[in-house]
């Protein structure tokens, strides 16, 4: 598992450096810069928690949670700010969106992965610090 999160953590931040060329291209530029610093910092997530993996302390049921909470909600939240900002469906988040409004079901794609992948990895990253718990 630690070699898999790694590898998914570096497929991020290439992914994350692959959208920060593109920024000033996109239908608003300030969603897609957050899609491209959150990307990175995912994937950065991802690489952490494969590199900590040889010392957490979780069932092998909770291991494949958390990895499986951890890589999806990376992807699922990644790909969402940038449909959000390719598309410019910003007229939920107005400070980022710049006033850009796209299609209504853009705005809902992007909406429902941001509603589902924010509450996974912060279960995710509790299930880290669970794993991470006791004494050596």
């Amino acid at each position: 598992m630690t070699r898999r999160l790694m590898w998914h953590g570096t497929l991020l931040v290439l992914a994350g450096l692959c959208i920060g060329l593109v920024i000033p291209y996109t239908a608003t530029p300030r969603v897609t810069l957050g899609a491209h610093v959150c990307t990175i910092m995912n994937g950065l997530l991802v690489a952490l928690a494969g590199i900590l993996w040889p010392h957490l302390r979780l069932s092998p049921r909770g291991q494949i949670w958390t990895a499986g909470l951890l890589v999806s909600s990376g992807y699922v939240l990644s790909a969402s700010l940038f449909l959000g900002g390719v598309t410019g469906a910003g007229s939920r988040r107005p400070l980022a969106g710049g006033g850009q409004t796209g299609s209504a079901w853009a705005a809902m794609l992007v909406t429902a992965g941001l509603s589902l992948s924010a509450p996974t990895l912060i279960e995710a990253v509790g299930l880290l610090l669970v794993g991470l718990r006791g004494r050596e």
